[in-house]
């Protein structure tokens, strides 16, 4: 079998895995996270299983459309008056993200508010409550208090922040919010204010090996801002050059789900802006030989084969092992796959349905051959 055939063969196990996560006849929308979970016992867990499931069968192309309004009120449940998409159960002396509470509280919130109203949107429906959370954003000396707080040293955490924020930015503006839009240009004022030139990353110190992999995960979901409003990233021969040595070294073999959407999207969105295309190529092509060969025999997908798994943040919550296929991880493999089968095999590459707002499953995917 070939490798396109291959990725084929992929994209229907997945399908049927996530078939099988599925609790009730009937009822798609609702899924357990993996086998492992008790949806009884843990029944927070019960929505980003769902919007991660729903993410993927949108991208793989298997989900039935006549089932997305009762998906929509499903997720919609989940939120709370203020907009923000909370687990329930959840309690904020179970989760951690750092000392500061506020920031991890701001962490979680927008974490999961961004993946569930997400896929609310790629349903085609939308939100029940506005987001009145983002109140405090666009108040001008809002975003400016929001960014001077930032901790740089802490990258990979921060990028995530960023374009969960910016995300609603984004779509406030173009709802036509007139604060909106001047908040987002703040945004990216601030952003080009602070990135670094060596490497074309954000960050306070790239000292080593590891700080420069953290910052590139940051970077990567900051860089959707730039690709959702049409704006090219500065620095993109700093910011090739260091991706491909991460792709040849410490990626190379397969690693986290998060980390290695990571890479393939940077390096994915590289090549589709003309850098150093053939390179990136044979990049992928391993790459994504290597996540096709991670995939479970039950058409699911791991984050890691060892260790404990958690919800993002929620320590002292639900967790189960790694090397259990389950909806978070299916996602993101499934999105790597699909981002890097858009560059090797372009005449492909509308049959993937990509999200629009940012993210991870954010892709500026126009179906065409580059």
């Amino acid at each position: 079998m070939n490798l396109e055939d291959r990725v084929e063969s992929c994209r229907t196990r997945a399908s049927a895995w996530l078939d099988s996560m599925v609790l009730e006849p009937g009822r798609p929308e609702r899924v357990r996270f993996s086998f492992f979970h008790d949806p009884d016992r843990w029944p927070g867990m019960l929505l980003p299983a769902s919007y991660d499931a729903l993410h993927c069968r949108i991208l793989l192309g298997s989900w039935n459309r006549e089932d997305s309004a009762r998906a929509v009120d499903y997720l919609n449940g989940f939120q709370h008056e203020d907009g923000a998409y909370r687990l329930p159960g959840m309690r904020p002396d179970s989760v951690y993200k750092g000392p500061d509470p506020e920031r991890t509280r701001e962490y979680v919130d927008l974490h999961a508010t961004n993946y569930a109203w997400g896929a609310v949107r790629s349903l085609g429906g939308r939100e029940r409550f506005r987001p009145a959370f983002l109140d405090r954003y666009l108040a001008k000396e809002g975003l400016a208090e929001w960014t001077a707080r930032r901790d740089w040293g802490d990258p990979w955490m921060e990028g995530n922040l960023v374009v969960n924020l910016g995300s609603f930015l984004i779509a406030a503006s173009e709802d036509g919010d007139a604060r909106a839009a001047e908040r987002l240009e703040e945004l990216f004022a601030w952003l080009d204010g602070i990135q670094d030139e060596d490497t074309g990353f954000w960050g306070n110190r790239m000292e080593s090996r590891r700080d420069i992999l953290e910052a590139m995960a940051g970077a990567m979901h900051t860089f959707h801002l730039y690709y959702r409003t049409g704006r090219e990233p500065r620095y993109l021969d700093r910011i090739a050059e260091h991706c491909i040595s991460l792709a040849r070294n410490e990626l190379r073999p397969v690693t986290s789900a998060c980390l290695d959407v990571d890479i393939v999207d940077v390096l994915a969105n590289l090549h589709r802006l003309g850098r150093r295309r053939k390179e990136i190529e044979r990049i992928l092509k391993e790459k994504l030989e290597l996540l096709l060969e991670v995939q479970n025999p039950d058409g699911g997908f791991p984050d890691e084969r060892g260790g404990i798994l958690r919800f993002d943040g929620w320590v002292g919550g639900y967790w189960e092992p790694q090397g259990l296929s389950n909806c978070f991880a299916t996602w993101f493999r499934c999105a790597a796959v699909a981002v890097a089968s858009c560059i090797l095999f372009p005449h492909s590459a509308s049959t993937w349905k990509f999200r629009d707002t940012t993210g991870i499953g954010y892709y500026p995917n126009d179906g065409k051959a580059s």
